[in-house]
């Protein structure tokens, strides 16, 4: 099986990445990791650990976008760019790998699932966060209702088999409407909307091991870009997968981000958002 990584660096070097340290700790094998620096400084050439990296895998690629790519973008062309892999397997900086999400990474078999997302903890409180099925907080292995699952990507793993499908009905994995916020729940949006055309469920989704993460919500509190980008992210959600469910959402979350952003920024962003129908920084990068 050839397993291709990709892990996103911001504003850090390599050796102040938890997740890297962590890689360093995988068997040897098919693996290929492409690390992508997006901003906002050069990454150092002398790195102590991409020296180690390169005897741990295949191949060690290190890609420069201080410009801050946008994440949909950057998943998407990760995964065009390595076609002939069999899974994906998608990384933010900040993560810890257990003992148990390692091993199982170094020993992928064909057609094991089409998306895994481990559970994720916070470093900062011992709770599991995510997966989310019905509303709950998934915290043992299984497999998820496809239709009613959703999580973050940290150590999230994509199949070949289900790319494929998704690219029968769309023209790339991840929505390239969302930047940020947005960016991972798209790749379950879009497995819904197949599923319910071809009137059936044909993913198999899993919840399997664990990655302690470091989460924004957790451990910062409600700053101005954080606010923001949540109501970006569900402004677009409630204009590009209308449902009544959504629309509520826009409205708890613009009543949450309101005291931060006050009137005339919430009102600025949500109409903004709602009449570009993109990303501002979507709109900025497909116009350079």
């Amino acid at each position: 099986m050839k397993v291709a990584i990709l892990v996103v660096i911001y504003d850090k070097q390599l050796d102040g990445s938890n997740t890297l340290k962590s890689l360093l700790n995988v068997r040897s094998g098919n693996l290929f990791l492409t690390i992508v620096n997006n901003g906002p400084n050069i990454l150092s050439p002398d790195s102590e650990i991409h020296f180690k990296l390169n005897e741990k895998f295949k191949v060690v690629e290190v890609i420069e976008h201080t410009n801050n790519k946008p994440l949909s973008i950057l998943y998407n062309d990760f995964i065009a760019s390595m076609d002939d892999a069999d899974y994906y397997i998608l990384m933010d900086d900040d993560s810890i790998l257990t003992d148990e999400y390692i091993s199982m990474i170094s020993s992928l078999g064909k057609n094991d699932f089409d998306v895994l997302v481990p559970r994720i903890k916070s470093i900062k409180d011992d709770c599991i966060y995510y997966p989310v099925e019905h509303g709950s907080v998934i915290v043992e292995d299984r497999i998820l209702d496809s239709m009613k699952v959703f999580s973050i990507g940290s150590g999230m793993i994509i199949s070949k088999c289900c790319v494929e499908k998704i690219l029968t009905f769309f023209s790339n994995v991840f929505d390239e409407r969302y930047a940020f916020y947005g960016v991972d729940m798209s790749i379950f949006r879009r497995i819904r909307i197949i599923s319910r055309k071809i009137k059936g469920n044909d993913f198999l989704i899993v919840s399997k091991s664990m990655v302690l993460h470091s989460l924004s919500r957790v451990d910062s509190p409600l700053t101005f870009f954080r606010a923001s980008e949540r109501l970006i992210d569900a402004a677009l959600t409630f204009r590009n997968y209308f449902s009544v469910l959504n629309a509520i959402d826009f409205f708890r979350i613009l009543l949450k981000c309101f005291p931060t952003l006050g009137l005339n920024n919430s009102l600025k962003i949500s109409l903004t958002t709602f009449f570009n129908g993109c990303h501002f920084r979507i709109k900025k990068w497909n116009s350079r």
